[in-house]
């Protein structure tokens, strides 16, 4: 399972640990992993206070600026009373398409932003216990599953904020069995409650490009990769920025981010920086629908006892549904372009869904 909320919605299931990471041991190194949490939580807040210092978009603006927005029937979603934050609107100015627009969360001062995946079987298998990785990626579960990041958002003006969250999962949720023995052997857990994060949001429009802007430290608890036989991942830390641009009903952007690790021996080896440039596309067929495909193309990761690789290019396509503002839903189907096999075509589901 990728382990980014962000990268799950817009770019892939979550199946890596794009966006997500710095390695230390769970023996010897205990403190020095506590010690790094609260460098990397203190690195996080002080960044964040000095956008919200020299960004051009700043909360006084906001409070003086009310020009309408266009929000189609259903996409409506205003804050109201003490849980309001001025200017808030000006956020569907900046941001207009309706994917984004979800990522960006609520414009609520408190609220709860919902990332919502299932990560299925192969398309004549969908609800079975295992899917292949079909892009060779790092840390990746061939097992289903379906998982919820789970995060409190604190909007500390329209353009920033503060999320901290935990990941939730069951494992091949749909089998009455329960995940593969591989799995288990592995020392996961059939459900579980995982990985608390600390995140950063930045939402901003440059020229013609509307972006979301996330800086993400993330501890990991999932035994399955956390376990002392599989490389004690421990920790991650990176950036992700999703752009877009709209020219009428077409919308063309991409996904751009690193993401780095340590880690802490040589008994498995996971890639210890992941970097990647994945282009995608939507047609608007209605305010509700659109289409979408996904290219993961130029997805790069950085090995102890390897030189740089290139993962796999897989391509993913499917219909985004935008309920309301505050919810979006992708159902999907990701293939090998360039070597199309359905035994290698997996189905999935992401979903952002964003309350109060």
């Amino acid at each position: 399972m990728h382990l980014f909320g962000l990268a799950a919605i817009l770019r892939r299931p979550i199946c890596s640990p794009k966006l997500t990471g710095d390695i230390f041991g769970e023996t010897s190194v205990g403190i020095k992993v506590k010690n790094h949490s609260r460098i990397l939580a203190t690195a996080l807040i002080l960044g964040a206070l000095l956008i919200l210092q020299f960004s051009p978009l700043k909360a006084d603006a906001a409070e003086t600026s009310d020009a309408s927005v266009d929000t189609p029937v259903g996409q409506g979603s205003k804050a109201k009373g003490t849980n309001a934050v001025p200017g808030a609107d000006q956020v569907d100015q900046l941001i207009t398409n309706a994917n984004l627009r979800a990522l960006s969360g609520s414009k609520s001062r408190w609220s709860i932003s919902n990332s919502i995946g299932y990560d299925g079987g192969t398309v004549s298998a969908p609800f079975a216990e295992g899917r292949p990785n079909i892009s060779g990626a790092s840390a990746t579960s061939v097992d289903t599953d379906i998982n919820d990041t789970l995060n409190i958002k604190l909007s500390l003006n329209p353009f920033n904020a503060i999320m901290l969250g935990f990941g939730v999962r069951k494992m091949a949720p749909f089998t009455g069995s329960g995940p593969s023995g591989a799995y288990y052997a592995s020392g996961g857990k059939d459900m579980d409650i995982y990985d608390p994060s600390l995140t950063y949001q930045y939402v901003y429009k440059m020229g013609m490009v509307q972006s979301v802007a996330q800086l993400s430290g993330t501890y990991f608890t999932r035994a399955d990769i956390a376990y002392s036989a599989n490389g004690n991942l421990s920790s991650n830390f990176g950036f992700d920025q999703e752009n877009i641009i709209e020219f009428g009903n077409l919308s063309v952007g991409g996904s751009i981010g690193i993401s780095m690790q340590r880690p802490t021996d040589n008994s498995y080896d996971y890639s210890m920086y992941q970097f990647w440039l994945d282009p995608y596309a939507e047609y608007k067929v209605s305010d509700f629908i659109n289409l979408r495909t996904v290219a993961n193309v130029w997805t790069y990761e950085r090995y102890q006892f390897a030189a740089l690789v290139h993962d796999a290019w897989t391509e993913s396509v499917g219909v985004g549904f935008s309920v309301t503002r505050d919810i979006f839903i992708y159902p999907n189907v990701q293939f090998l372009p360039q070597m199309f096999n359905w035994t290698l075509t997996n189905v999935g589901v992401s979903a952002t869904i964003n309350l109060m």
